[in-house]
C-alpha cells in the first residue's frame, strides 16, 4: 500500500533552555558567543590577543540497544550458546579523529586572523569560501561543523567596515545552513539566536543604501536564514509526528511578525519572496492553518507587482504543501479547488506567475481520497488518473504520470471496500503493464502487485486466496525470468500469509484449519528456494497467523524457531518472542504463566549478546494480563512485582495499559487488602511518566475506570470498603482534573447501589458525596437511566433536593435532556 516518504532526516533537539541576547551596541572587538550548554568564549580577532576555540559541540551518544538488566550481562551463559554480536547499526557511533580538509583549513585559517597574518579587509571572502567549502561536503558534516562555522561567522563580523560590508547577510545565512545540516542538538537554538542577531541589528549588518539590487541582495539571504529555520523546525516535527512546543511555536510566530513588519518599513533595506512565502505556507499548513495559507497565496498573487524589487513567483513547492495538507486533513474536494484554481490561472492570463499543478499535486489529491476511503475512494483516484492523463495530452505535455500515481489508484481501491474493488485494481495494474511495454517507464513495482494483493485480501469475494496466490505465482515467475536481478522483499509473503489468514476465518472446520496453516508453513520453503532473506518480519507474520488460526501450532511453531534461533540459523527480533507470549497467555491454562515466565527469562539472558530481543514493555504487559487471568493466590502480588520491575527500568517504563491490567489482577484475587492495593497503584500510576504519557489521550481515565470496575465486582452491602475506595477513586479524578467519561459515573453510581446507606454510622457522609457527584454528573451531561435507578434506590433524597419535589412517580427513563446530552447509546 501508499507509503509517505520522509521529508528531512530526524534531529535530536536538547531540552536545554538558556540563552543570552546579542547586543548590536556591543563592542566589535568582544564578540561573545554564549551556548546554551552554558560554557561561553570570548574572540579578540581585532586585538590579535589568542583565545581558545570555540570547543565542541558535546556529543551524548546513547546506545539504546547495549542496555542490559543487569551487571553482569555481558557474561555467558553456559546454558544459552553464544549469539552474534549486533548488527552494525546497533553499534555506537565513533567519532572520526582525522580532521577534514574544511576543518584544518578553517582552524588554521582562523589562528592566522588571531595572530595578525591576514590583512582584516580579506577576511570576509576567505570567510565566504570556507562556509562554501563545508556545505559542498555534504557526506560528511557532523556536529562539531556548527560551533567551527560560528567561529567563522564571528571573525568574518570582526574583521569587516560595518556597516559597509555587503556580505555579511550572506555569511549569516551561510553559517545557519550549515548549523542545521550539521545535526547538532544545539542548531535550533543557535541559528533562532543568530537569526535575532542579525535582525536586531540590520542597522549594522545590512548595507542601507537605497539600490533595488542591493536590497534583493539583503533580502534574498537574510530571508533564506529564517526560512532554513522555520522549514528546519517544522520538518523535525513532522518527521516525529508530534506538533511543535509552545516556546517553538511563539518563537517561529515571532519571527515571522518582525520579518514582516520589517519588509513593509521603508527605512529597513528588506522586502519579502517566495522562499520566505513557501515556509510560512509549510508553517501555517503545519498548524493546521491550510485554509489561511492559501488565502495567504491568492492575496500575494492577486497583488502581484512586475514593478517590486523582487516579484513574487510561488513555486510549485508551495501548491504541493497546500494540496497535502488538505488531503492530510482528508479534505479532497478542497484539495481539488485549489488544483482547479491553478488550472484556471493559468487560462485566464497570459505568462501567469502561477505554475501549473505538477504531478506531485494529483498524488496528493488522490492519496487524499485514497486516505478518506469510502466505496466511492477508488473511482475518485482513477478520475484523478485520467484527469491528469488528459492534460498531459491537451496542454501540459510534461504533466507524466509517475509510478506513484498508479499505485496510489490501485491502494485506493484497496481501502475502498468496493465489490469491484479488485477487478478495478487489477485493471489499473494492466495499464501499467501496457505502458511499460509501449516504452513508457511506467513498470509496476513491487508496490503495485502487492496493492493488487491486498485488494484481494480485503475482498470477501470467493476465491480471494486463489488470487492472491495466483499474483505471487507470476510475481516469482518474473524473479526466476530475471535470475534475481531484481530481488523480491518479504512484503508479498506476508500479503500471501494474510490472505490464508483471512481465508481460515471466512470458512472453518478443522480440514480448512490445516489447509490454511499448511499454506502459510510454506511460505518458509517457498522463500529459501530463491535464495530470499528470511527476515524476523515474515516469521512474525507467519507465526502470528498460525497462532491465530491454532493456539497450540502457535506455540509449538515459536518452540521450533527459538531452537533455531539458539543454533544461529535465524534471525527473531522482540515481536516474535511477544507474539508466542501472547499465544501461551490465550490458551489460559493454569501453567501458562509459568511457562511464559520461562520464555520471559530466555529473552533477558538471549539479550545480553542481542539486543534486538530484548523484552519490550508490551512484553511485560503479556505477562501481567496472564497473571490477571491466573487462579493463583500470589498471582496479583507477582504482577505487581512486574510493574515495579518495569518502573526500575532505564528503557522501560510502565503504560496506561500496564497499571489497567495490574488493578485488575488485583481486583481478581481473593487478598484481603486488595482495596488497598488499588489505591495504592493509582497513586503510582499519579507519580509515573504513564501519566505524563496519557495526558493528551483517554488513557489516565481508563485506568481510573479500573480501579472503580473492581470495586463493582467486589461490593459488598455489609462492606463500606468498596464504597470508600470509589470514593477516593473519584476524589482523585478531581484532583488531578481528570475528565471523567460515562463509564466512571456509570461504575460509580453502581458500586454505591450496592451498599445499604441506611442505618449505616458514615451514611450522611456517603450521601453528601454522592449528591456532590451527581450534580457533576449533570453538569457533564451523562445521566443515563442506569445512574438515575441507583440515585433513587440509595438516596432519593438527593433527588428531591435537586428538582424540588417527590419522586413517587418518576420515571427513571424520562431524564432531562440536558441531564444526558452526552451519553452514548
Amino acid at each position: 500500500m501508499f507509503r509517505s516518504m520522509s521529508l528531512l532526516e530526524s534531529l535530536v533537539q536538547v531540552a536545554t533552555r538558556r540563552s543570552r541576547q546579542w547586543h548590536p551596541c556591543r563592542q566589535q572587538q568582544d564578540v561573545v558567543v554564549r551556548w546554551h550548554n552554558g560554557w561561553s568564549c570570548h574572540h579578540h580577532y581585532l586585538t590579535g590577543n589568542g583565545s581558545q576555540s570555540l570547543p565542541s559541540w558535546n556529543r551524548t551518544a546513547r546506545s539504546f540497544a547495549t542496555q542490559n538488566y543487569d551487571n553482569d550481562a555481558r557474561k555467558q551463559n553456559n546454558n544459552f550458546p553464544p549469539r552474534r554480536s549486533a548488527n552494525s547499526k546497533q553499534k555506537q557511533h565513533t567519532r572520526t579523529t582525522k580532521k577534514r580538509p574544511y576543518q584544518q583549513k578553517a582552524q588554521s585559517f582562523l589562528e592566522a586572523v588571531r595572530n595578525g597574518r591576514i590583512q582584516r579587509q580579506v577576511v570576509p571572502q576567505k570567510v565566504e569560501e570556507l562556509l562554501l567549502l563545508c556545505i559542498s561536503d555534504t557526506a560528511q558534516q557532523e556536529p562539531s561543523d556548527g560551533p567551527l562555522a560560528l567561529d567563522l561567522l564571528n571573525a568574518g563580523i570582526s574583521n569587516s567596515n560595518l556597516p559597509h560590508e555587503r556580505l555579511i547577510p550572506r555569511l549569516f545565512s551561510l553559517a545557519c545552513q550549515i548549523l542545521v545540516r550539521s545535526g547538532n542538538p544545539q542548531a535550533f537554538r543557535e541559528v533562532h539566536r543568530q537569526l535575532w542577531r542579525l535582525l536586531d541589528g540590520h542597522q549594522t549588518f545590512l548595507v542601507n543604501e537605497k539600490i533595488p539590487a542591493t536590497v534583493a541582495y539583503n533580502s534574498r539571504y537574510v530571508n533564506d536564514a529564517c526560512s532554513q529555520l522555520i522549514h528546519f523546525k517544522v520538518m523535525q516535527a513532522v518527521n516525529k509526528k508530534t506538533q511543535l512546543d509552545k516556546r517553538s511555536l511563539q518563537e517561529i510566530q515571532h519571527l515571522i511578525e518582525r520579518l514582516e513588519q520589517y519588509h513593509t518599513d521603508p527605512t529597513v533595506p528588506l522586502v519579502g519572496d517566495a522562499p520566505f512565502e513557501d515556509s510560512v505556507v509549510t508553517f501555517l499548513c503545519h498548524q493546521q492553518k491550510t485554509r489561511e495559507a492559501f488565502e495567504r497565496v491568492r492575496q500575494k498573487v492577486k497583488s502581484y507587482n512586475t514593478f517590486d524589487i523582487i516579484p513574487y513567483q510561488p513555486p510549485n513547492s508551495t501548491f504541493t504543501t497546500i494540496v497535502a495538507s488538505f488531503a492530510k486533513a482528508k479534505q479532497p474536494e478542497q484539495a481539488r479547488k485549489v488544483i482547479e484554481w491553478m488550472l484556471t490561472e493559468q487560462e485566464s492570463k497570459t505568462g501567469s506567475i502561477v505554475p501549473p499543478p505538477n504531478v506531485a499535486c494529483f498524488n496528493a489529491l488522490a492519496h487524499a481520497y485514497a486516505t478518506v476511503g469510502g466505496t466511492n475512494a477508488g473511482y475518485k483516484a482513477e478520475e484523478t488518473l485520467q484527469w491528469m492523463q488528459e492534460l498531459r495530452e491537451t496542454k501540459f505535455s510534461d504533466l507524466v504520470p509517475d509510478v506513484s500515481s498508479f499505485n496510489i489508484t490501485i491502494n485506493a481501491w484497496a481501502r475502498s471496500g468496493h465489490s469491484d474493488a479488485p477487478q478495478r485494481a487489477e485493471k489499473v495494474l494492466q495499464q501499467m503493464i501496457q505502458l511499460s511495454e509501449a516504452g513508457q517507464d511506467i513498470s509496476p513495482t513491487e508496490e503495485s502487485w502487492c496493492s493488487v494483493m491486498n485488494t484481494w485480501v480485503n475482498s470477501s469475494k470467493p476465491g480471494s486466496v486463489d488470487r492472491v496466490a495466483a499474483i505471487l505465482d507470476l510475481m516469482e515467475q518474473l524473479y526466476d525470468n530475471n535470475s534475481g536481478t531484481k530481488l523480491m522483499s518479504d512484503v508479498p509473503y506476508t500479503t500471501y500469509v494474510k490472505a490464508w489468514e483471512k481465508e481460515s476465518e471466512r470458512r472453518r472446520g478443522r480440514r480448512i484449519e490445516a489447509e490454511c496453516t499448511d499454506n502459510i508453513l510454506q511460505v518458509i520453503d517457498r522463500m529459501e528456494a530463491r535464495g530470499l532473506h528470511l527476515t524476523p518480519e515474515i516469521f512474525n507474520a507467519v507465526l502470528t497467523a498460525t497462532a491465530k488460526i491454532s493456539p497450540n501450532n502457535g506455540i509449538l511453531y515459536f518452540l521450533e524457531l527459538e531452537r533455531l534461533y539458539r543454533d544461529g540459523r535465524v534471525q527473531l527480533a522482540t515481536r516474535t518472542f511477544n507474539i508466542g507470549l501472547n499465544a501461551i497467555a490465550t490458551l489460559n491454562r493454569p501453567d501458562a504463566e509459568e511457562k511464559a515466565f520461562h520464555v520471559l527469562q530466555r529473552m533477558e539472558e538471549y539479550a545480553k549478546t542481542d539486543p534486538t530481543v530484548t523484552p519490550s514493555r508490551y512484553t511485560f504487559n503479556i505477562m501481567i494480563k496472564a497473571l490477571s487471568r491466573s487462579h493463583d493466590i500470589d498471582a496479583a502480588e507477582r504482577a505487581d512485582t512486574l510493574l515495579r520491575k518495569m518502573d526500575a527500568m532505564p528503557l522501560i517504563s510502565p503504560d496506561c495499559t500496564s497499571y489497567i491490567t495490574c488493578i485488575i489482577a488485583w481486583g481478581r484475587s481473593q487478598q484481603s487488602d486488595k482495596f488497598e492495593r488499588v489505591k495504592e497503584l493509582l497513586i503510582r500510576f499519579l507519580q509515573s511518566s504513564a501519566r505524563e504519557d496519557a495526558r493528551q489521550s483517554v488513557g489516565t481515565v481508563n485506568v481510573f475506570n479500573a480501579a472503580l470496575s473492581v470495586c463493582h465486582h467486589n461490593a459488598v452491602a455489609t462492606d463500606v470498603s468498596s464504597a470508600k475506595t470509589a470514593m477516593f477513586v473519584m476524589q482523585e479524578i478531581r484532583r488531578n482534573d481528570v475528565r471523567p467519561d460515562q463509564t466512571t459515573y456509570t461504575s460509580f453510581f453502581k458500586v454505591m447501589a450496592k451498599f445499604d446507606l441506611h442505618g449505616h454510622s458514615e451514611s450522611s457522609e456517603l450521601s453528601r458525596f454522592l449528591k456532590e457527584e451527581f450534580v457533576h454528573c449533570i453538569d457533564d451531561g451523562m445521566v443515563a437511566p442506569d445512574i438515575m435507578k441507583a440515585v433513587i434506590r440509595i438516596a432519593p433524597a438527593v433527588l428531591v433536593d435537586i428538582i424540588g419535589k417527590d419522586i413517587d412517580c418518576w420515571d427513571v427513563f424520562a431524564v432531562p435532556s440536558n441531564w444526558s446530552k452526552n451519553v452514548k447509546n
